[in-house]
């Protein structure tokens, strides 16, 4: 992708069965030295408001931000993916989260294998107090999953001031 910002109404998805393999993965790439930043502000709070949702299996993001998202900035649902060198920032939920694709998942295909490496996750936080992590690989995760040099920073729920 060039650089730029890219103004997105909706989650973009790859979906399950579009496969890369371990040699040739299904890639998104930012340009050589650019920076391409997929933007979602007119999405609503919602867990069905992704930024990215990747589905498929040894797929690779690459140099991408990802930000204002009604829910998590990327989400992961495949295996043996590579997050490389990317920016989650302002979404209402986790930036960048690893979990089964749908309920109806068996637990011998939720995402494993993963590699998130060198990225970024800051200023995320939702309205209900909950689920403002950073980087998260929790509660529907198979095994093998890393995060390598990662930072997350300034993530944080939003809480109702004290009442005095």
């Amino acid at each position: 992708m060039r650089g730029g910002t890219y103004a997105c109404s909706s989650t973009i998805t790859v979906p399950a069965g579009s496969n890369g393999t371990s040699g040739a993965r299904t890639t998104l790439s930012a340009h050589p030295g650019e920076k391409p930043v997929l933007n979602f502000p007119g999405q609503s709070e919602s867990s069905s408001n992704r930024g990215i949702q990747l589905n498929a299996d040894f797929g690779h993001l690459y140099g991408l931000t990802v930000e204002h998202a009604g829910d998590n900035g990327i989400y992961v649902g495949g295996s043996n993916n590579v997050i490389e060198r990317v920016v989650t920032a302002y979404n209402r939920g986790t930036g960048l989260r690893l979990g089964r694709i749908s309920p109806s998942t068996p637990s011998s295909q939720w995402p494993s294998n993963n590699l998130v490496v060198s990225s970024e996750s800051h200023d995320d936080k939702d309205s209900t107090g909950e689920n403002a992590d950073g980087f998260a690989s929790k509660l529907t995760t198979g095994t093998g999953n890393v995060f390598r040099c990662d930072v997350s920073r300034n993530n944080r729920p939003t809480r109702a001031p004290s009442a005095r």
